[in-house]
């Protein structure tokens, strides 16, 4: 995974970050041993997520297309899929 992962640093890719349905826009700033850290494209925050949280990773130097019905199509190099915690607040 390390090798897919250091070809995009540096690049945009697509990920599902904050929803687990959802494709955000990532720029990959670095690849370590056991996680990697990634920005927002519309933020500065940082966030690290490790390497054993990715499900899934899409790739087509073509590009991958993603979006639907109600939203607007973007293509990326790369898209990671990463797998959601489920929280619950009881209230």
């Amino acid at each position: 995974m390390h090798e897919i992962l250091r070809k995009y640093v540096g690049q945009q890719i697509g990920i599902n970050l904050q929803k687990p349905f959802h494709i955000d826009t990532a720029n990959v700033i670095a690849v370590y041993e056991n996680y990697f850290t990634l920005t927002l494209e519309k933020h500065d925050d940082q966030y690290h997520l490790p390497i054993l949280n990715i499900v899934r990773v899409i790739e087509n130097p073509n590009g991958v297309t993603v979006g639907g019905l109600f939203r607007q199509k973007k293509t990326y190099p790369l898209i990671v899929k990463i797998g959601h915690i489920v929280e619950y607040v009881s209230g």
